[in-house]
């Protein structure tokens, strides 16, 4: 799951390197036509290559797990409302849910405005900026794979540990950021960018997995999709609530409310239990 999680920040690495120049050369709204583009592509690949297993029935397997555990028909309303309050019930997916609503809150405001407090506050440039966006999601990429193989190789496959030392490390980033105001040189700024994203960007992994172990294999796919709307819709009212913030009293209080979020996030990680098929073997 690391390695799959790893391409986000990869693709988020090739769009810093890419993007600014097409601006510069087409302007933003060509640039951003572009990466349009870029995102429709795949999309149409995927529904080539997939649509004729889907209809083989490749998955039937899955489907009739999935109507097992449920207890009523996918067909109804009732049926599809019950299965999801099953998924709520379970402490494992909503706690971990929970945990990465904080999570996803500090870390696309990182990388939100990151580069803004760069130009805002610091003095850089704009491309300057643009560009160290490079160094988080290098360390985005770095984080995920880490924090993964550390909760493979050391926990023996227990996700809440790593999950804990990940958001108890990363309550302590934002403070550094603020220190950045005494220490602006480049390579020091790029070290932090690059330890911000293993920080901030490295629990995906650790998050994905432990939803869908925790839910098992025949509801873990909608348990996944009902976390991932939770998280999406926290990111739509946090993010300007964040921009609004900073607008009025600083990036300093900023930043410090982000410490907050990633303290809250850590204390939360003890309320999360081990999927019951991991607690059964130990």
């Amino acid at each position: 799951m690391g390695v799959r999680q790893a391409g986000l920040p990869l693709g988020g690495m090739v769009a810093a390197l890419l993007l600014p120049p097409l601006v510069g050369a087409f302007g933003w709204r060509g640039a951003i036509t572009g990466a349009a583009a870029v995102c429709a592509i795949p999309g149409v690949l995927c529904w080539m290559g997939l649509r004729s297993e889907t209809a083989a029935g490749r998955f039937t397997d899955h489907e009739e797990a999935g109507a097992d555990t449920t207890g009523a028909s996918a067909g109804t309303i009732g049926g599809v409302v019950g299965w999801l309050r099953e998924i709520l019930r379970d402490a494992g997916v909503r706690r971990t849910t929970e945990v990465a609503m904080l999570l996803v809150t500090a870390q696309l405001c990182y990388q939100g405005y990151l580069a803004l407090y760069l130009v805002d506050r610091l003095g850089w440039s704009k491309p300057a900026a643009a560009g160290l966006l490079v160094a988080v999601h290098v360390g985005g990429v770095l984080g995920r794979l880490a924090w993964g193989a550390l909760s493979d190789r050391r926990y023996g496959g227990r996700r809440v540990p790593a999950l804990s030392w990940c958001a108890g490390l990363g309550l302590l980033f934002p403070l550094v950021l603020i220190a950045l105001a005494r220490f602006p040189q480049r390579p020091v700024v790029a070290i932090v960018a690059l330890a911000g994203g293993v920080l901030l960007l490295g629990w995906n992994g650790l998050y994905s997995t432990l939803v869908t172990e925790s839910a098992g294999p025949a509801q873990g796919a909608t348990a996944m999709g009902m976390s991932m709307t939770a998280l999406y819709l926290t990111t739509i009212i946090t993010l300007p609530l964040f921009g609004w913030l900073v607008d009025h009293t600083s990036y300093t209080l900023g930043w410090a409310a982000i410490a907050g979020i990633m303290a809250w996030a850590f204390l939360l990680t003890y309320r999360i239990p081990e999927p019951a098929a991991l607690a059964s073997k130990s």
